[in-house]
C-alpha cells in the first residue's frame, strides 16, 4: 500500500498550488488517517473550494483506511 499512499498524496496536491500549505493526509499502517489540516495559513482562511477541497480529499483517505482494515 505505500505506493496507493504515494499516488494519493500526489493526487491530493496537484488541484491548487496553495493548497498544498494548507493540507496533507495519508494512511498509516495501522489503517487509521494521518492529516494536518492548517485552517488560518499565513493570515489567509481556506476558501470555499479549499475548504471542499480537504473535505473530499479526508474522504478518500477513510475510503483508503477501510480498504486497508479490510485486508
Amino acid at each position: 500500500m505505500p505506493n496507493a499512499n504515494r499516488n494519493l498524496s500526489q493526487k491530493l496536491v496537484v488541484e491548487e498550488r496553495r493548497t498544498r500549505e494548507y493540507f496533507t493526509g495519508s494512511v498509516t499502517e495501522e489503517g487509521l488517517i494521518n492529516a494536518q489540516i492548517y485552517t488560518n495559513y499565513g493570515d489567509r482562511p481556506l476558501t470555499p473550494s479549499q475548504a471542499r477541497y480537504i473535505a473530499n480529499a479526508l474522504e478518500e483517505l477513510a475510503d483508503r483506511a477501510d480498504e486497508k482494515n479490510e485486508e
